[in-house]
């Protein structure tokens, strides 16, 4: 259990308790839920858009390099990562749902992800789709690691059951953060590759969420207010 600079599990009986309690007394979500701040709230939001055929792209790259692995170590810590990845897109799916309900275009940005990833797999080699996959999962790893270590999500201006979700996402992220790089190293991938991965990604994540970001923010009429970015600062 990751317990790193907090005093308690990031998952714990008390925060179970509370979030079946609002579950039970219908509590609904509050539209800011992280600490009252859209800017806050809506980055959160903003990356669950593009989660879910995120994770099934991972999830697709991974069963074809799994096929072609020998070490059986790694084979089963694949079909582990398979399993999470399929859990946390099933998770954001609902979530996204959330956010439609609310008036925000999540599944809008969640289909032009759809769209890249099915044309990127169809034009680049294995090699290259797991290069990109392991540069996604370690700038997601980063994140996750970032989240729990400051442990922000914690606190009583923070909804539990969003609290809850993330930092489950956080969790299983870290466990698995070095699966799709080992299958890329154990199909001969090279350096310049994976180099190549990252700047790819690194572009496309910050052009992708911060178009969202800024959406989503506009969408509420939020975008050129101070207050707005006052407070998330």
């Amino acid at each position: 259990m990751y317990t790193h600079t907090m005093s308690e599990p990031v998952i714990n009986e008390r925060e179970r308790s509370h979030a079946e309690e609002l579950v039970k007394g219908h509590v609904p979500i509050r539209e800011w839920w992280f600490r009252k701040s859209a800017l806050l709230t809506f980055l959160f939001n903003a990356s669950s858009a593009t989660v879910p055929e995120g994770e099934r792209f991972i999830v697709r790259a991974a069963d074809d390099a799994r096929k072609l692995i020998t070490d059986e170590v790694l084979q089963k810590e694949a079909e582990t990562l398979m399993h999470e990845e399929t859990a946390h897109a099933r998770m954001h799916d609902a979530y996204n749902r959330y956010l439609e309900d609310l008036g925000f275009p999540a599944l809008k940005y969640n289909a032009e992800t759809k769209a890249l990833l099915l044309f990127f797999e169809r034009r680049f080699s294995l090699k290259t789709r797991l290069a990109v996959c392991a540069m996604i999962e370690h700038f997601t790893a980063i994140f996750s690691k970032q989240v729990l270590d400051t442990g922000v999500l914690e606190g009583e201006d923070t909804d539990e059951r969003m609290d809850r979700v993330w930092s489950w996402h956080c969790l299983e992220e870290l466990d698995h953060r070095s699966t799709i790089f080992d299958m890329y190293r154990q199909l001969n991938g090279g350096y310049i590759r994976r180099v190549s991965a990252a700047f790819f990604v690194s572009i496309l994540f910050a052009i992708i969420h911060t178009r969202c970001l800024l959406v989503f923010l506009d969408t509420k009429n939020l975008l050129w207010k101070w207050h707005t970015w006052k407070t998330g600062m």
